[in-house]
Formats: structure tokens, C-alpha cells, sequence
């Protein structure tokens, strides 16, 4: 069945700048403020990139901002997007976009048959991010959560008044080498070898580097230096609430408890149909650890393997945060979608159009 459209006015009230995050001592706090001069100088550079506009990681969090999800390919987007729909949320997705939404010219947020809302953009696509921006996303205050691949591009979506917030869900890069690879060749009985497939990136034109490159903003064939690692580290470090694949129930409880969405109703059920369920761990095919394959591309993707290893650094010190909510039921976008607001989803012309798959996966499935 087709979704029920439900039209929602934007609100451009001001925001109540509710400040909700505490370091547990003082010496995190220095931690993580006093950087050194180095560190300061690269991040003036890359305020080119996140614009003033994106929270840092250690700043209280307003009931104004827009979490941002970078959704890395095979690292657990796909079920964090069943997750949060689950959950009510209202997401900014590629969903959001279908049966005719893309050429909408107001913001609306519509609702499936199966409960799940969306705003009628597509923030997965640049030119859908450029149409966002346009109908003044970020000021509608309608998503509860927005996901990307493009997280550079999406810092145009939001101003020093209506910020975003970044969080991520991280994988070891050549586990997700291997993912891709397997992805690709599935169902392929002449495909080529993990150790072929190596071998073939190396030769390539292709950087090493897609996460940085992703968060710099430049071309996979532009080669990368040290002062590129220096400022996804900076990024990362400063504009990012970060999760590990490898610990995927955990840093969920992470996302959920510092953005305040720790309370929503169902949320139990909701964890153990896409999140408890799933294994990161059991997966069909990967590539065998300290194989000949496994060393190559380890080699191959040098600096992604830097910025991961300095992701799980920054995932320990992240722990040093207390959540404290200033208000009992406090949650980002908590008011933004009246339930008086939205009608009960109709079916419409076409009974059998599929809509975004949020059936409950099955046990062990591989996580997008």
C-alpha cells in the first residue's frame, strides 16, 4: 500500500537553547578543551568544511538541532534507519523522496501503513540535500533524524541557529573492503579472489580512503597526506558522537542517551528486532584475518585504518561523558510531529507498491 501524505507546517519558532551534557570530571573536560596549538590552527582550516554550523561533540545539546547520521555503507545504516523508525522518529532518508515527494515545494512529513514517518526529502542524494536546503530543512524543525552518505554536503543544510549534530557508526576498514567485495560478487561463481581484489585496488587510482575522503569533501583519486589525516581526526574528534560496529548494542545506548531518545516508548522491542538480534560479527564471507588478502588492503587503506584506530581512541574518551537531562522528558525533536498532526494512512491507487523494507529482519542477517 501506498503512504498517507501528511502535510506538516514548518516551525520557525526560536529555539530554547536546553543545555543537557556534563563531563563526569574535570579532568575530561581538560581533556578534550585544552588542544594543543596545532590542533587548533588545523581545525580554523576546517571550518571551511563543517561551516560553524555542525555542534561539537562536547557541547550541551539544543532542542533545536538535527542529528545527522553518516551512514558508512556496511556498517549497520541500514538497520540503525528500521531502528529509529521503530522507534517513531521521524527520519530524512531516501524514503522520504518516493512516490513523487522529490519534486514537492513545502515540507511535509508522511506516514506509511506501517507507522513509519519521513519528510518528503531525500538527504541520502547531494541534489535531494541542495532541494532540502531550499525548503529550509533544518529551520522546519520536522525530522527527528537525518541520514547521509555525504556528510560535508550536509553542513549546507543548517546555520549557527539550527545546527547539526553528527553521529556515525564506524566499521574496521577492511572488514568493510571485504563486505563490499562480497556484496558485489554475490551470486558470481567465477568471481574474482579476495587477494585479486586487493591487488587490483592497489593498481587502481583509488586513494585508500573513502572515510576521509567522505568528510574532506575530495576526489577518491586526489592522493592523501598527513594534514588530510590531521583534519578528519579533527573532525571526527570535534563533530562526532561515535559508535563501533563491533559494539553496535552499546553504541546505540550512546546515541540514544545523548540525544534523549533513552525514553521513547517501545524502545525495547524495537532493540531486540534490529539491533540485539544482529550479530556484526556473523556474517556470510569475509576476508580471513592476516590473510595475504587481508595484509594488502590493510596496506591499501592506510589512512582509513589511521583514522579508525584514532575512532577507537575517541570512542573510550567519549565514554567519560555524563548525560543529564534538564528536563524530565527531554528529547531531541521531541515536539516536532504532533501526533494530532498526522492522519491515519490511507491506500491509494497502487496496492502493491513496495514501500522501505521495515519488517523485522531475520536472526543473524548481515548488517547493511
Amino acid at each position: 500500500l501506498t503512504p498517507a501524505i501528511t502535510t506538516t507546517t514548518t516551525n520557525m519558532v526560536p529555539p530554547r537553547k536546553l543545555r543537557r551534557i556534563a563531563y563526569a570530571a574535570i579532568p575530561a573536560l581538560v581533556v578534550v578543551l585544552l588542544v594543543d596549538e596545532t590542533f587548533r590552527r588545523k581545525l580554523v582550516i576546517n571550518d571551511m568544511v563543517v561551516k560553524n554550523v555542525m555542534g561539537n561533540v562536547a557541547e550541551f545539546v539544543d532542542d533545536s538541532d538535527t542529528p545527522v547520521f553518516w551512514h558508512i555503507p556496511k556498517s549497520g545504516g541500514g538497520s540503525l534507519k528500521s531502528y529509529y523508525g521503530c522507534l517513531g522518529l521521524v527520519e530524512a532518508t531516501q524514503t522520504g523522496a518516493k512516490y513523487g515527494h522529490s519534486e514537492d515545494q513545502t515540507l511535509q512529513v508522511w506516514e506509511n501503513d506501517y507507522g513509519y514517518k519521513y519528510v518528503n526529502v531525500d538527504t541520502t542524494q547531494e541534489d535531494g540535500i541542495t532541494h532540502a536546503k531550499e525548503l529550509h530543512f533544518a529551520e522546519s524543525g520536522l525530522a527527528d533524524i537525518a541520514f547521509t552518505p555525504y556528510p560535508a554536503a550536509a553542513t549546507q543544510l543548517f546555520n549557527q541557529v539550527y545546527q547539526g549534530r553528527f553521529f556515525t557508526m564506524i566499521r574496521h576498514p577492511v572488514e568493510l573492503a571485504g563486505s563490499m567485495f562480497y556484496h558485489h560478487v554475490e551470486g558470481d561463481a567465477d568471481h574474482q579472489t579476495p587477494e585479486e581484489f586487493a591487488r587490483q585496488k592497489i593498481a587502481s587510482k583509488d586513494n585508500g580512503g573513502f572515510m576521509i575522503s567522505q568528510l574532506l569533501d575530495i576526489s577518491r583519486t586526489e592522493p592523501l597526506t598527513d594534514e588530510h589525516l590531521q583534519k578528519a581526526k579533527a573532525i571526527l574528534r570535534t563533530k562526532f558522537v561515535i559508535g563501533l560496529m563491533s559494539k553496535m548494542e552499546e553504541s546505540v545506548e550512546r546515541f540514544d542517551n545523548y540525544f534523549g531518545w533513552h525514553k521513547r516508548q517501545g524502545r525495547e522491542q524495537c532493540l531486540n528486532t534490529y539491533i540485539r538480534q544482529i550479530n556484526p560479527n556473523e556474517v556470510v564471507q569475509r576476508v580471513e584475518e592476516n590473510s595475504e588478502a587481508w595484509r594488502l588492503l590493510e596496506d591499501f587503506l592506510y589512512f582509513d585504518m589511521q583514522l579508525y584506530e584514532f575512532a577507537l581512541e575517541q570512542y573510550e574518551e567519549q565514554e567519560e561523558f555524563v548525560l543529564l537531562q534538564p528536563e524530565e522528558n527531554f528529547e531531541v525533536g521531541a515536539e516536532d510531529v504532533p501526533e494530532d498532526e498526522l492522519v491515519e494512512p490511507v491506500a491509494l491507487a497502487e496496492p502493491n507498491v513496495p514501500t522501505e523494507p521495515i519488517a523485522p529482519v531475520e536472526p543473524n542477517a548481515p548488517v547493511e
